[in-house]
């Protein structure tokens, strides 16, 4: 009942409301898929985010695990620091997801949390909103018990740093026995391997499930963006579907009324679908052949004389229908015919120049409208990360596998060192890059910037690049230990994600000025309808007729008021 009152409504108004109904209902849609996009760009930001963390993490396990087995052969309490060190890492995300697994979590205890894990400021609110929206998602609710899993798993090193503490603390001649027992130390380190097994096997199962996960909501992502720009389509074909036929419907029953009023058949009445202007001018035509029915007797002596003018208005007839079938073929979307122009230049002429104007400016927006829907794209992928550790001492780097891919070399074919590595810097950020490497080098500080590469292939990527120093015992730097993100897709999403709002918000203005255009171009015809009735009207004055110059008053009357 709600919709038919709906469309009963939009039946009946102006023309011109209609029109600005459609443009409204299109910014809305279109709105939408803005909301969706911006929705999706944070959401697989946060993603990147968790696997950022997740490597944070597994770095930090690793380190955990290396100092504490070196504290095992050094007994230096600098090695017992390091590890607790690298222990706050687990530890804050521990904290971190124990306070968001509460039913009210304290979201700034979260967050402390995950900044004690090493994670940027900026990526901590979008990764909570991640947890707190999708966590009974299937992969996302397994990657959080894989989290819980690890984290569980990785303590059981403090209990072990703190026997081994003991062990190595313990004094001379305690219980009958040397201070301290190296096989009971031995003993002790043994726990460590089956934890760091478990470690391995849960952080490959947390990046492979997290992995699907992201798979899964880009396919969503995909899905949710192609029924979005298919109701934009699909909603902008309907609506303008209903406003061309409810147009066009009524301009060919006046035209095939006209026809018939042509051929004398004056039984003939226009069927009225609308209350909007081109209603009152079937209600006007249908009560001029009306009042002509009732004087055909009284015009039948003078058809003498009316002869010439019949065939004068029966030629321009035919010109005004040509021109209202063009109408309706361009309503219709059908730009394939124009009209002929004659050498008269009057009125007629001007409308059929008018009509072909018009018809060729819509037609060009049309096209444009297809060739940027052609410009949507799919969503991007999630970046890879590579790891490298320089050892300062030996002068020499080790790359991890995935770092290898990146650079688009073989492990076998390349030697992994400083000055082989900037070769492959793009050349613009080479100096760049070099003193950024140095300045940590010198002053003993992390680094994080971005730089491009210029692959054996020629090809360009962009790298996003994270490193540490490590410094011994007197100060001096002996390690730099780093990863290199590939975020080229990521880039190139988020330059095309600019140009389709550019072009978006082009083409909403492109539809308005459409709408504009079709509402005044609409007016144009009526307007030398109106006045050409009164042209006629003034010729037909030399023949006195009360009624006939009623009719045509009629007309002209029709015609204003629907222009106006």
């Amino acid at each position: 009942m709600v919709n038919f009152s709906f469309f009963k409504w939009f039946k009946n108004i102006s023309i011109a409301k209609k029109l600005f109904s459609v443009v409204g209902i299109m910014a809305v849609l279109i709105a939408v898929q803005f909301g969706t996009l911006y929705f999706a760009v944070n959401t697989i930001s946060s993603v990147r985010a968790i696997v950022g963390a997740e490597g944070l993490w597994s770095k930090s396990q690793k380190d955990a695990i290396y100092h504490l087995q070196k504290y095992y052969q050094t007994h230096d309490v600098e090695d017992e620091k390091a590890f607790y060190n690298a222990m706050k890492v687990p530890m804050g995300d521990q904290k971190a997801l124990l306070e968001l697994l509460k039913k009210n979590p304290d979201l700034v205890i979260a967050r402390q949390g995950l900044i004690e894990g090493g994670n940027h400021p900026d990526d901590i609110d979008g990764m909570i909103k991640l947890f707190q929206r999708f966590n009974n998602i299937s992969y996302i609710h397994r990657s959080i018990n894989i989290w819980s899993e690890g984290d569980s798993v990785i303590v059981q090193l403090i209990p072990i740093a703190q026997k081994l503490h003991a062990e190595i603390n313990r004094p001379t001649g305690q219980a009958g026995s040397s201070s301290p027992s190296q096989n009971k130390l031995d003993e002790i380190i043994k726990e460590i391997e089956p934890i760091n097994q478990k470690l391995t096997i849960l952080a490959n199962n947390f990046s492979y499930t997290l992995g699907e996960g992201a798979r899964w909501f880009e396919n969503i992502i995909l899905a949710l963006l192609l029924a979005i720009a298919l109701t934009v389509g699909f909603s902008g074909l309907i609506l303008t579907f209903f406003v061309v036929r409810g147009i066009s419907k009524g301009l060919k029953e006046i035209t095939s009324a006209s026809k018939s009023i042509g051929k004398k058949d004056f039984s003939v009445k226009a069927q009225v679908f609308s209350n909007d202007e081109i209603g009152v001018l079937a209600n006007s035509f249908n009560e001029m052949t009306a009042e002509l029915s009732n004087s055909i007797q009284k015009r039948i002596q003078a058809d003498q004389d009316l002869e010439s003018k019949t065939n004068f208005i029966q030629e321009n007839e035919k010109r005004i229908v040509s021109i209202m079938d063009a109408l309706i073929k361009t309503t219709r979307l059908d730009f394939s015919e124009k009209l002929i122009v004659s050498d008269r230049g009057d009125e007629l002429d001007a409308i059929a120049v008018g009509l072909n104007t018009m018809s060729e400016e819509l037609e060009f927006h049309l096209h444009q409208l297809n060739l940027s829907e052609e410009k949507l794209n799919d969503a991007q992928r999630l970046a890879h990360i590579g790891s490298w550790e320089w050892n300062i001492v030996d002068n020499t780097i080790e790359w991890s596998d995935e770092l290898f891919r990146i650079y688009g070399m073989r492990r076998e074919n390349f030697e992994a060192n400083y000055e082989n590595y900037l070769k492959y810097i793009h050349p613009d950020d080479r100096e760049n890059v070099n003193g950024t490497v140095q300045k940590a080098y010198q002053e003993h500080q992390p680094f994080d910037f971005f730089h491009r590469l210029i692959l054996p292939n020629g090809d360009e990527r962009t790298l996003h690049a994270r490193g540490e120093v490590y410094l011994n015992d007197e100060g001096k730097i002996i390690r730099m230990i780093g990863t290199a993100q590939d975020v080229t897709e990521r880039k190139k999403a988020e330059e095309k994600l600019n140009q389709y709002n550019i072009e978006l918000e082009r083409k909403n203005k492109e539809i308005e000025q459409f709408a504009y255009a079709a509402s005044h171009d609409l007016q144009e015809p009526l307007r030398s309808i109106s006045n050409f009735s009164k042209l006629l009207a003034k010729k037909l004055e030399q023949y006195p007729d009360n009624e006939i110059n009623k009719y045509m008053g009629l007309i002209s009357g029709a015609a204003n008021r629907m222009s106006n």
